[in-house]
């Protein structure tokens, strides 16, 4: 084989990786000689935030409740709980009178004779009006 000098063929006999041998192509690129640096830094994009809408509410409605001041916040939350707890008292009032028992439980003997009584009744021709 014919080389260009007697070095390369030296090194070529001697079967030397290129990138050990400091004059060459290869080591001068694997060890970034003769570059000149970039001292250019990155660019970092500011991350936006975005609003989505979820399930059931609207994008305006979320915006509306962020928007909220904590005053009127507050008054809307002692308005449903004093909501909830008249809705329990008028619950338990109607469990004293016995007109309030959960029909849907079929393991209450109760239950069981309004589900048996449903059964016995026989449905009109048309369905429900």
């Amino acid at each position: 084989m014919h080389t260009q000098s007697r070095k390369t063929t030296v090194f070529l006999q001697k079967k030397t990786n290129p990138r050990d041998v400091s004059w060459t192509i290869a080591y001068r690129r694997l060890r970034n000689k003769g570059r000149e640096k970039k001292t250019d830094t990155k660019r970092v994009y500011a991350v936006k935030k975005v609003s989505r809408p979820i399930v059931g509410i609207s994008l305006e409605e979320i915006l509306s409740k962020q928007n909220q001041s904590p005053e009127l916040r507050e008054q809307i939350r002692k308005l449903a709980e004093e909501k909830r707890k008249k809705a329990e008292e008028r619950k338990k009032e109607l469990r004293e009178k016995g007109l309030g028992v959960d029909m849907s439980k079929r393991t209450t003997k109760q239950g069981q004779q309004y589900f048996k009584a449903i059964q016995k009744q026989k449905m009109p021709k048309g369905g429900f009006v």
